[in-house]
């Protein structure tokens, strides 16, 4: 099919920093890095994340750095809602991360995330928590925006 586009899934931690400034100044670059990192992506392929990824970002935001309930949804709808599409995790999802943590070690959640991601038909993963260039299921690349080659 032609003008079909590749499929991206971003990272909760990711999310996070294009959410919320950090309180240790030296990840603050990482903010402007992550945004800048959207932008091509938005410009190149299709944003998807699973409800597990919104979930973890509004709980990081109103825990983690003490963000108003209100504010945190304001933050994922503007942030996250208005630019990916979300898909529920569903149980062939969760079979499937129990399967992937057999062959790649990570933990519970990370492979959740990826048996979305792998489940929504995407080539690239972003995290900074991964090992960058793993491939996964001859389908699916781990990318760490961070990491300049």
């Amino acid at each position: 099919m032609t003008g079909m586009r590749d499929k991206y899934f971003v990272d909760t931690n990711l999310f996070i920093y294009g959410l919320v400034q950090s309180s240790q100044e030296h990840e603050h670059w990482k903010t402007d890095s992550f945004r800048n990192c959207l932008t091509d992506v938005l410009s190149s392929a299709e944003l998807v994340v699973s409800s597990q990824i919104v979930n973890e970002c509004h709980f990081v935001m109103v825990r983690k750095f003490k963000i108003d309930d209100a504010v945190a949804y304001r933050l994922i709808n503007d942030g996250i809602l208005s630019v990916a599409s979300v898909e529920a995790v569903t149980p062939a999802v969760y079979h499937q991360a129990f399967e992937l943590r057999k062959v790649v070690k990570v933990s519970f959640w990370d492979s959740l995330a990826l048996a979305s991601a792998l489940s929504m038909g995407c080539t690239r993963f972003y995290s900074e928590d991964m090992q960058h260039g793993l491939v996964l299921s001859n389908q699916m690349t781990i990318v760490n925006p961070f990491i300049t080659t």
